[in-house]
């Protein structure tokens, strides 16, 4: 997740979103390394000047939830929530 007072640095050029919790961090790497998601973004368009890209998420991530609510309490609520669609995430503005 983007922590509210860094939000500003966080711009199109600069960002990929994707769900922190759908996706693992090494499930993150591993997509980035197979190709299928990008790591940096050219600052000189077709350069090989080049940062890496800011990753953040809407959502929380499972390591995240386990922390807030516990793994024995995580693993009641989605239990409790078979058959159903949540969306667990906070949204940017």
């Amino acid at each position: 997740m983007v922590p509210d007072e860094d939000e500003e640095q966080y711009t199109r050029q600069n960002s990929f979103h994707l769900d922190a919790f759908l996706f693992s961090d090494e499930e993150i790497d591993a997509m980035a390394q197979q190709g299928l998601i990008p790591r940096t973004y050219c600052v000189d368009c077709g350069s090989r000047n080049t940062k890496f890209l800011n990753y953040f998420s809407n959502s929380l991530s499972s390591e995240e939830l386990e922390t807030i609510f516990g793994y024995r309490a995580l693993g009641n609520v989605f239990n409790s929530l078979k058959g159903k669609t949540i969306g667990v995430d906070r949204r940017l503005h």
